[in-house]
């Protein structure tokens, strides 16, 4: 996998059977890849964005989660069924899918007993979230992955995006390209939160609400979005993508 890759919809669905299994082959990396300090955002289903913050030993024990000042206690980490993906299991249910560098990854979960849902990006090994500016997020990324959570639909790794100085952007897709932008009155410079619209080139169109978050370096994003005018109540119901700079 050459960027982060995002298939969190369905992954959270199976990771109920699969919290206690192995898996990936030997080219891959494993737990102990993991160790460190996670930190970025997260933001939950009532739109809450919040600091968020894992530490994960050598052996892929969860020894702190943290949302805003909830701690949210200790637990462990299974490697998953597919390249990159990891599955955390404390007060939670999670997944993170990582880069081959192990040090940026997208984050999404769901309570054990409620039905709501967070999603986010992180990176391993930053001291603290910078301010950020609105043309952090321009730049071509040649290569990422998509999700379609709500069809099943997976769209591999053949996903580029280019965001343009004035927040438009066009990107290629196997199940067909797309095009939107960002609005740049809606970019929050405290959490390198950016919100538009996006057109997929499908038959017949389908028109999405997206929002992304850059990592705190500022060198990967992910993207999330919903069809318009619909309520998305789990992650299944979001194209999530994966990006990240060259």
């Amino acid at each position: 996998m050459r960027s982060l890759v995002f298939i969190i919809g369905a992954s959270l669905v199976a990771s109920l059977f699969c919290l206690g299994c192995g898996g990936g082959g030997s080219d891959r990396g494993g737990k102990a890849d993991l160790q460190g300090t996670w930190l970025g955002w997260i933001e939950d289903d009532e739109g809450t964005i919040q600091e968020f913050s894992l530490q994960v030993d050598g052996d892929g024990n969860v020894l702190d989660a943290q949302i805003g000042a909830s701690n949210l206690g200790t637990g462990h980490i299974n490697e998953g069924w597919d390249e990159n993906v990891f599955h955390l299991l404390y007060s939670r249910h999670g997944i993170m899918i990582v880069d081959d560098q192990f040090s940026h990854a997208t984050y999404g979960d769901y309570g054990s007993v409620d039905s709501g849902f967070h999603r986010g990006v992180l990176e391993k090994g930053v001291a603290g979230i910078p301010a950020y500016a609105a043309s952090d997020i321009v730049a071509t990324y040649p290569v990422g992955g998509a999700y379609e959570g709500s069809s099943g639909v997976w769209e591999g790794e053949s996903i580029s995006m280019t965001v343009n100085p004035d927040l438009t952007f066009t990107g290629t897709a196997p199940e067909g390209g797309f095009s939107g932008g960002f609005d740049e009155q809606l970019f929050d410079p405290v959490h390198g939160r950016y919100a538009g619209t996006l057109t997929r080139g499908t038959i017949p169109p389908v028109t999405m609400d997206i929002t992304a978050y850059i990592s705190p370096d500022g060198t990967a994003v992910a993207l999330f979005a919903a069809e318009t005018g619909t309520v998305a109540d789990e992650l299944e119901d979001f194209l999530l993508m994966g990006l990240k700079k060259p």
